[in-house]
């Protein structure tokens, strides 16, 4: 199933799964309304999601639907690379998380992952986590001030 108001990543998806012999392509919703008006209809293994459609959080949605199905693997497809947004998905439970644009040798790459228990990570994902685990302080600065230094060692510009 994929969920996400961008044509773009519905259309990689369908066109992946449609030529596929071992994916079916089941189901694509444009807004959360959709999806949780029709449920009951779904009946996938793996949700593709951004992390907001319309403008909506869909983490609210991937948590009913992990406690309906926790054997659902869940892999999000966003333009959001925020640390904060990407530990709240794995706190829910998701099984990998990929910035856009997405290319069909990343999706598959991340399915292949996914389907062996593993996580998939884009690469910019995975270094902003390593980075989290990787400041330092200094005790010279304030709280404010050692703060400020790690987000201009994660690239901000002001």
């Amino acid at each position: 199933m994929v969920l996400d108001h961008d044509t773009k990543t519905a259309g990689l998806c369908r066109a992946i799964f449609e030529d596929s012999e071992r994916y079916q392509f089941r189901v694509e919703r444009n807004t959360l309304r959709d999806a949780i008006l029709n449920q009951d209809l779904d009946y996938a293994d793996l949700l593709i999601t951004e992390t907001k459609v319309n403008g909506q959080s869909s983490f609210r949605y991937i948590a009913n639907l992990l406690r309906a199905n926790p054997a659902l693997r869940v892999l999000i497809v966003s333009s959001v690379n925020d640390f904060d947004v990407i530990r709240q998905a794995f706190r829910l439970g998701v099984n990998g998380y990929l910035t856009k644009p997405l290319t069909i040798d990343r999706l598959m790459g991340a399915i292949k992952t996914i389907e062996e228990e593993g996580t998939a990570l884009s690469s910019d994902v995975s270094k902003k986590i390593v980075s989290v685990f990787q400041q330092q302080t200094y005790e010279v600065l304030s709280r404010r001030e050692n703060q400020i230094v790690n987000y201009l060692g994660q690239g901000a510009t002001y």
